[in-house]
């Protein structure tokens, strides 16, 4: 398994390249492991908004603010995905 900063810089250099998708496999692999990481949750929520899947993305989002409400990303992201 890769380490947890390893893990931004591939999902990161995925988006820039516009593979969204092996981004979103990236960080659906590590939350197997580690679920409860917020920060990567709302990476993973921002590419379900990208890759037109704004529900998913606000349903993670939704619980996201539930868990951790100061969040603040999690309100910022959780509005693009109604927009989408």
């Amino acid at each position: 398994m890769i380490d947890r900063k390893t893990l931004f810089v591939r999902m990161e250099a995925a988006r820039l390249a516009g593979r969204q998708d092996y981004a979103r496999n990236l960080a659906t692999e590590w939350l197997a492991s580690w679920p409860g990481d917020h920060e990567v949750q709302l990476v993973l929520a921002r590419l379900e908004i990208a890759l037109g899947n704004p529900q998913a993305a606000s349903q993670r989002l939704q619980h996201l603010i539930v868990v951790d409400p100061m969040l603040t990303e999690a309100y910022e992201a959780l509005a693009e995905s109604y927009t989408a």
